[in-house]
């Protein structure tokens, strides 16, 4: 199966940027065989630093294809503003709102802003303005890097930056950053049609994500609610107040022949 893809920010305070690589494009160079000559004429070795490798064996390096960075990051996204699919209290609005409002920025250092409404007091049940964008390019694979100054936390608080199909759940849906609520541990999650489950076993750092009835290691989007399946990273770099004292921090998501890796 192939999914195609689309990067999606949601509610991010400071400074966004993504990098982003799809190593089924050009800019996967294969067939590295780690081969280098020493110094002095020494018969070739093998090093391997710094390489991946195909199911196959065959040694690949990552090549930068997109960057989204700076005065034109907004240029590659589309701003949503449809009704909330998880029915929250907020009001997307559109580039020019975000703009007019201050929602959305660029600093002189190349730092993009992206925040919700944080001036306003508003009354009981009204919805609060803030911003999500998706990317215009697709993905069917690539190692997707995510630079992050701060993301906000705390009470009623939802900060995501995810990869989602056109045809959601059957074409996935990764949640590389998720803070909810009070949360201060980040959450890695996969919703997918039937049929996909977290092995347990595989060698991860975090805990699997536990519901009523066991651990969160079924996919399946039309379970539990669509809870998916998910692995908390109990760092407190992960995401939260730490994360923000630190000056933020990078994360990355490979998604490969081999596998889908999260790192912080």
């Amino acid at each position: 199966m192939t999914w195609s893809t689309s990067l999606v920010f949601l509610l991010f305070w400071a400074s966004p940027l993504v990098y982003s690589w799809n190593p089924f494009s050009s800019n996967k160079r294969s067939g590295i065989d780690g081969n280098q000559q020493v110094e002095g004429g020494s018969p070739l070795r093998r090093d391997t630093t710094g390489y991946n490798f195909d199911p196959n064996g065959t040694a690949f390096v990552w090549l930068p294809e997109d960057t989204y960075a700076g005065s034109t990051f907004f240029d590659g996204f589309t701003f949503f503003t449809d009704h909330d699919p998880t029915d929250g209290m907020v009001t997307f609005v559109d580039q020019a709102t975000a703009q007019q409002k201050g929602y959305i920025s660029t600093q002189p250092d190349g730092t993009v802003i992206m925040k919700a409404d944080d001036t306003n007091t508003l009354d009981l049940g009204t919805f609060r303005e803030s911003v999500r964008i998706q990317s215009n390019k697709q993905y069917t694979t690539g190692l997707f890097i995510l630079d992050l100054n701060r993301a906000p936390w705390g009470c009623a608080i939802w900060p995501a930056f995810w990869t989602v199909g056109d045809n959601w759940p059957a074409n996935g849906e990764i949640d590389i950053l998720e803070g909810v609520h009070d949360n201060e541990h980040n959450q890695i999650t996969w919703h997918t049609a039937p049929g996909c489950m977290l092995n347990s076993n595989a060698t991860f750092s975090g805990t699997i994500a536990v519901i009523s009835d066991g651990n969160h290691t079924n996919c399946d989007a039309s379970l539990d609610g669509n809870a998916g399946c998910a692995v908390i990273d109990w760092s407190r770099a992960s995401y939260g107040p730490f994360f923000e004292s630190q000056g933020g921090g990078v994360l990355a998501m490979k998604w490969d022949e081999n596998d889908i890796s999260v790192c912080e």
